[in-house]
């Protein structure tokens, strides 16, 4: 949460401030402030003295304490202690790290202080690899040291470079220590009691180590003979004025230049060359050259340009490249800060020094030289706009409670850009993400701070001033100086607001401000900031609800319980009063009007959002503006309002007239005077996007309701989706949400602040931890023209930059697995088994097969906010996809079977931005011995060894096996062809009595066809006889005539005879025809014939051998059927088989009208179709497909042999035809013989 103080922030600093946190955090920069976290001994910490701070390669924070090094990882600390046993050399001996830290070209980190009895000094290095510590104990002489010991340089070949000086600090002693043997080296240098050493007075440059000895003396070591050689003696230099000068301070600058102050001036030495290349020297005017008071220090930036520290807080900025030299004070000129109290005044002894340099530009912190402390306030120079800000003790954020009881700290910046500051009692961190949004208190001791906590209205006028209104009074905002210019009630003075709590803010036409209050309305008289009281009563307090201008430029005032009314603009005079009256059906039913909206059509609505009365509701303005159209729900009436309570009426794009309510969202019909119903939910606040389409936020479980103006589709958004809570707050201003400049929607709810993205339809969250208000029910919002968004609530104001907070920190964090558990055995140093490094430095292990339960813990090292780092994790050859992502830590695996597995795992800062590379770890599970590649090949050699021996006895039982078979062969052969013969001899006689049935039927029906003819030859002859004897009787009488005619009735019978005769001869030739062709030889044969003879003979034979048999026959032959070649025999055979069958399946079912139809048609014009159906039962469906196999019969037992379709398939294949059975839709079989044309 960050506090507001009113202190003024100028423009150029808000400018230099945004271009510094662009580099040291880009996502969160404030214009003048950095907000910062501490960690103490509440946290982890040993003790309260941070030291110093340093980060690994991996990402690790390090500090060294006075008890012992911390490591911190964002969540956790690790401390190393000192060991108790002295003995213990891989262990930390050093209890103090007074002496510093420095982290190596090789990722180890040394540290110097104090062993743990507290009187020697030593060095301590920490290998992260091994997590082992080696120690070193220098002495001078033969006694160890017992003063101050601290790190100064690694040189390019490893060595350590350190000095140990004596509790008086008279006497300094420079140490090499080498790593590789152990070895320290000492090199006393001259005493000089007006000096004491300064941590900038060794350096290294072209390859050497260069030291500035007390005497003023510039020293190089030789490595060939490890001693030191002067390069510059004392008093060799000389200013360009021709004074001797006296070194008195050494710094690195750039390109192996050293930096090189004196008495006089600045002096650039060239290391390569050793030679002084440029001078700067102070002169008593300051023109065109350094200051003229004492020279400290001085600096060269990143950018080329000189730094020179005086006393008197004085620095001269030397530019190199237009060779000019810029002489600034404290306290004047670009170093004078409104921001900088009196205490902070210093002194002619006060000088700056260089505490920091990062991208964008140089920290400086003054020193106090009698305390050798650093007051308690930083300056920061940019490089881009040239420009100093000023930070105070609190880096300008009240709450940060930077409480220093030593005011000694040094900065560091992470690999991500985040500031660290090491101090006592604790460290800090930079917290961009805790001071992401300003939230504005109220504070007793400022007038200029906000009157009040609980925000009731906030409206910005045409003159984009923010006006807010309050519990205890009225404020306007001023963005000049971050603060508040506070309105409230004064009983004396009738020129003040007529009550603290302000209920509404408008504008009118003129530009005139209005405000509401819990008793009467004020009008704001801009020339003496006064305002003219109306409807003010302290007797009966009038409450205004609202003031709203129409387009008429008059003010509609709603006063609780006592009506609306309309104002005059200019003098507040009433126009008109609408009160609630129960005789007049066109007057208000509520005397709470809460709600005005004016349409695109100039129609006023009014509405009440309490509800209390039943009679409520919706009211229009009538034409004649005398009275109201009430719109009350109705009982049954799908097409009255839903509800009583109306919170607000809105118009979309469409200018569809939409009302919210406690109930529901109608939509109002113009042309019917009605209404449709839109939902029912409760609607409480909208905000319409960039597309034009409406969010409704909703108090009902509902969450976010968007309409899609097109289709007008409604579609929920809720917590599932993202949103903090399902009961979205109304907004006081209007009901509207806030919208920034990009179309994102700001939702504040009682769990804190939902932002919805309508493009992206998803949510981002932020908390109390983000310095979003707590606890809040009710809320007012606003978005300002310059895009800022304002929420204010029941605990405070906030103020947000969109543009700042929705950005996110673009790197990524540094992933490390730093623990792996082994059958719950946790590792995370070497164990010399399993693992040989750290596990953060493992990249592989190998584990035996009983090892199969494996665990894994990690971190981000990303200190955005550690605590919203998520992980998501896969071990491959085991999961199938990544885990969701998390803030999980750790991830376990049980059971896990022999095989090589990589566990991998990826982290996202706290803005989500993903390090997709990630971490790994090889995890091979070795196999059980009897499952290892060199046992598979003895169980191979055993297996081929075996399969030899097998092969050998299985080759000797076959040979056996095979003389045995050969004999059983034979004797089965015998056997088997007697059983063959036998098998042939019944299916030939199963055929032949087939066929002979087929015979038997085709015989009866000849029968029955010839004895036709014969019937009348033989009746015809008997008739003649009769007849001639007649005639022999009448040629007796004599009666020729009648004789005559009686020979005429004979010839006439025996033509009959004759017809008859040759109708049966016709028959017997027929016969003799198929007779003929039974050699199996095809014939042109004219199909329709053939099939209608034999369906008559089958219907007559089936007659013949079952008189009760009655059927009914009928044919639709193709007449341009052409003459086929088949063998007619056996076509008959088929046709006259499948025609008994349709007959005899008719005849058994007991089908009523019974009926077969034999249908011919040429199908193409190289086949042709057959097709026999008949209306019987049909053919079932599970006997379908055997129905064409051999000896397959439905009949019982001795009435068929099955081989009647077997025989008759056959035929039409030899015939390269086809045969096919279905059912009818209407019942019956259909069995339909495809046959070429040219068969």
């Amino acid at each position: 949460m960050k506090m507001k103080t009113g202190k003024k922030i100028s423009s150029a600093i808000a400018l230099l401030y945004g271009i510094l946190l662009g580099i040291v955090n880009p996502v969160f920069a404030q214009p003048d402030k950095i907000p910062f976290e501490k960690y103490g001994v509440t946290e982890g910490l040993p003790e309260e003295f941070a030291i110093e701070l340093l980060q690994d390669d991996k990402g690790f924070m390090w500090c060294a304490t006075q008890n012992g090094l911390v490591k911190y990882d964002g969540y956790n600390f690790k401390v190393y202690k000192a060991t108790d046993d002295p003995k213990d050399t891989t262990q930390l001996q050093l209890r103090n790290l007074f002496g510093g830290m420095l982290k190596a070209k090789d990722g180890k980190i040394w540290m110097g202080g104090s062993m743990k009895n507290d009187r020697e000094r030593g060095i301590s290095c920490f290998d992260p690899e091994t997590e082992r510590f080696k120690n070193y104990t220098p002495k001078v002489g033969n006694t160890s040291v017992q003063s101050f010991l601290e790190l100064l340089l690694e040189d390019e070949e490893r060595n350590i470079w350190f000095r140990v000086t004596t509790n008086s600090r008279e006497e300094t002693t420079i140490c090499r220590l080498n790593p590789q043997t152990g070895a320290i080296s000492k090199y006393t240098v001259p005493e000089s009691r007006a000096h004491r050493w300064r941590h900038g007075n060794i350096a290294e440059a072209a390859h050497q180590v260069w030291l500035l000895d007390t005497l003023g003396q510039l020293q190089k070591w030789n490595p060939d003979y490890d001693a030191f050689d002067v390069a510059l003696s004392t008093g060799t230099i000389s200013s360009s004025a021709g004074q001797a000068d006296t070194l008195r301070s050494l710094f690195n600058g750039k390109d192996d230049r050293l930096l090189l102050t004196g008495d006089h001036g600045l002096y650039i030495f060239d290391a390569k060359t050793e030679k002084v290349v440029r001078q700067y020297v102070s002169t008593p005017d300051e023109s065109n050259g350094l200051s003229d008071k004492k020279t400290v220090s001085a600096i060269e930036d990143s950018t080329g340009q000189f730094w020179v520290f005086h006393e008197g807080a004085t620095i001269s900025m030397i530019n190199p490249d237009q060779n000019t030299i810029t002489v600034l004070t404290y306290g004047s000129g670009p170093l004078l800060f409104d921001q900088s109290p009196d205490y902070l005044r210093l002194n002619e002894k006060h000088h700056f020094q260089e505490s920091f340099q990062d991208k964008e530009g140089i920290w400086l912190q003054p020193i106090n030289p009698d305390s050798y402390f650093i007051e308690q306030f930083s300056m920061h120079y940019s490089f881009a706009t040239k420009e100093f800000r000023f930070y105070d003790a609190q880096f300008n954020v009240e709450n940060n409670r930077m409480n220093f009881w030593t005011t000694s700290y040094g900065f560091m910046e992470d690999q991500t850009g985040l500031l660290w500051l090491n101090t006592r009692p604790g460290f800090y961190k930079q917290a961009p993400k805790k001071q992401q949004m300003d939230l504005f208190l109220r504070k007793e001791s400022e007038a200029d701070g906000l009157p009040s906590d609980t925000i009731n209205f906030l409206f910005e006028d045409s003159k984009q001033r923010l006006w807010v209104g309050t519990e205890n009074g009225l404020a306007l905002f001023q963005p000049a100086n971050d603060n508040f210019l506070v309105f409230q009630n004064d009983v004396s003075n009738a020129g003040s607001l007529s009550d603290d709590r302000v209920q509404f803010i408008t504008e009118d036409v003129d530009g005139g401000i209005w405000v509401c209050t819990r008793n009467g309305l004020n009008k704001l008289q801009e020339s003496t900031t006064t305002f003219e009281r109306f409807f003010f009563n302290n007797e009966e307090p009038n409450l205004c609800a609202f003031l709203h201008p129409d387009t008429k430029g008059r003010l509609w005032l709603s006063i609780s319980d006592k009506g609306v009314f309309v104002l005059d603009h200019t003098s507040g005079a009433i126009l008109k009063s609408f009160v609630s009256d129960p005789t007049n059906p066109a007057s208000l039913t509520s005397q709470r009007i809460s709600s005005f909206y004016q349409d695109s059509r100039g129609n006023i609505w009014l509405s009440d959002a309490d509800g209390g009365e039943k009679e409520s509701g919706l009211f229009r303005l009538n034409e004649s503006e005398d009275g109201f159209t009430r719109y009350q729900p109705v009982a049954e009436d799908s097409t009255s309002i839903a509800d009583t309570r109306v919170f607000f009426v809105v118009e979309d794009e469409q200018k569809q007239l939409l009302i919210a309510q406690n109930n529901g969202l109608d939509i109002f019909d113009y042309e019917h005077d009605e209404f449709i119903h839109k939902g029912n939910w409760c609607t409480v606040g909208y905000a319409i996007d960039l597309n034009g389409n409406f969010h409704f936020g909703t108090y009902s479980g509902d969450g976010l309701a968007a309409i899609d103006k097109t289709s007008g589709e409604v579609t929920f958004y809720g917590e599932e989706q993202g949103l903090l809570h399902n009961d979205i707050v109304g907004s006081r201003n209007y009901h509207n949400y806030a919208m920034d400049h990009t179309g994102k929607i700001w939702l504040p709810n009682q769990r804190g602040l939902s932002v919805f993205d309508p493009e992206k339809k998803s949510f981002t969250s932020y908390f109390e931890k983000d310095g979003f208000q707590p606890n809040g029910r009710r809320y007012c919002e606003i978005t300002t023209a310059n895009g800022d968004v304002w929420i204010g609530g029941s605990n405070g104001l906030n103020r947000i930059v969109p543009a700042d907070l929705l950005k996110k920190d673009p790197s990524v964090p540094a992933v490390v697995i730093t623990k792996v558990s082994v059958d719950n055995r946790i590792y995370s140093i070497p164990d010399g088994e399993i693992f040989k490094k750290a596990v953060a430095y493992t990249d592989a292990i190998s584990l035996e097969h009983w090892q199969k339960d494996v665990g894994f813990e990690f971190v981000a090292l990303h200190y955005l906010r550690s605590e919203d780092n998520q992980y998501s994790w896969k071990l491959e050859n085991y999961d199938n996809d990544w885990s969701l992502p998390s803030k999980a830590r750790s991830a376990s695996y049980t059971n896990l079977s022999p095989g090589k597995y990589t566990f991998r795992v990826k982290a996202s800062n706290a803005d989500g931005v993903w390090n997709e590379e990630g971490e790994s770890i090889i995890i091979t599970i070795n196999p059980p011995w009897w499952l290892t590649w060199w046992a598979y090949s003895i169980y191979g050699l055993l297996f081929l060894a075996g399969l030899r021996i097998f092969s050998k006895w299985r080759e000797r039982n076959l040979r056996m096996e095979k003389e045995k078979l050969e004999l059983s062969v034979a004797e089965r052969t015998t056997e088997l062809e007697a059983s063959l013969e036998t098998v042939r001899s019944t299916q030939a006689q199963l055929i032949q009595a087939e066929k002979m049935a087929s015979l038997g039927e085709l015989t009866a029906g000849i029968a029955h066809e010839i004895q036709n003819p014969l019937n009348f030859v033989n009746n015809f002859s008997e008739v003649s006889n009769e007849l001639i004897d007649e005639m022999a009787e009448e040629m007796a009488k004599g009666d020729v005539e009648e004789a005559a005619a009686l020979a005429a009735d004979i010839k006439a019978n025996l033509e009959k005879i004759t017809h008859h005769g040759k109708r049966a001869d016709a028959i017997v030739k027929g016969m003799l025809a198929h007779s003929r062709s039974g050699k199996g030889e095809k014939t042109p044969t004219n199909l329709n014939a053939l099939a209608e003879e034999y369906l008559k003979l089958s219907y007559h034979g089936l007659r013949a051998k079952d008189k009760s048999f009655n059927a009914d026959f009928k044919t639709d032959f193709d007449p341009e059927l052409p003459k086929v070649n088949v063998v007619p025999q056996d076509i008959g055979r088929v046709l006259l088989n499948l025609i008994n069958n349709a007959f005899q399946a008719c005849a058994q079912s007991g089908t009523e009208n019974p009926i077969v139809t034999v249908t011919t048609k040429r199908t193409t014009s190289d086949a042709l179709r057959i097709s026999i159906s008949d209306n019987g039962p049909g053919i079932p469906p599970d006997i379908k497909d055997k129905i064409f196999q051999p000896f397959f019969t439905t009949k019982p037992t001795g009435q068929g042999t099955g081989l009647g379709l077997s025989l008759s398939y056959d035929i039409v294949k030899a015939h390269g035809g086809e045969i096919k059975i279905s059912n009818n839709e209407g019942g019956g079989a259909d069995f339909c013989i495809t046959l070429p044309t040219n068969a």
